[in-house]
């Protein structure tokens, strides 16, 4: 009896290891979603890769996000509160960067990546300055666990892709009067 004890004993710890670590890692996953002009786009091939102290650190991909890296978690020794992270992220033909961000953006939580394009960008970025000196916007939008509110990066880009021109030049012969304004 005391060796089938010890077998059920056995058993109950290693399930109780394997739910503390599955907690842990629900706890600590960043859900990343990516959108153009307010339209969520399927994923797939999601990269995300942070720079810090030179280092690169390539978080574990899990779905539609990542695990919050160790070097991130708590309050790790050396992660000071003025260090900063860069964060480049792709998905399919688009890359974005977003450099020179504090540390706590890699935070357990949701991040919304996306591009903005004229005239969308009027409506959701009215309060920024950033649409005054580009042709398109990439952001960040993060929002962790028990923050709120949520934080919004936005870089301006002074060159159009080439998709955006060829989508435009498709759109306007048939597009509304008010519409084909916009574009032009």
């Amino acid at each position: 009896m005391p060796v089938v004890k010890r077998l059920i004993i056995a058993a109950v710890l290693l399930i109780a290891v394997g739910a503390a670590a599955q907690e842990r890692a629900a706890n600590e996953f960043i859900s990343v979603r990516f959108a153009i002009d307010g339209k969520t786009l399927p994923c797939e091939d999601l990269k995300v890769d942070l720079l810090l102290d030179g280092r690169h650190i390539v978080p574990n991909h899990t779905g539609q996000g990542f695990t919050v890296p160790a070097a991130f978690v708590g309050k790790p020794p050396g992660l000071s509160p003025d260090k900063t992270v860069d964060i480049s992220a792709s998905c399919g033909e688009y890359a974005l960067n977003f450099p020179n961000l504090h540390t706590s953006w890699v935070s357990p939580g949701q991040w919304e990546l996306g591009i903005e394009y004229p005239p969308y960008w009027i409506d959701r970025s009215r309060g920024t300055t950033a649409i005054e000196r580009g042709a398109w916007i990439s952001y960040l939008q993060s929002e962790c666990n028990g923050c709120d509110p949520g934080v919004v990066t936005m870089i301006s880009h002074t060159d159009p892709p080439a998709s955006l021109l060829a989508r435009l030049h498709q759109e306007q012969p048939n597009a509304s009067d008010e519409r084909a304004r916009d574009i032009a």
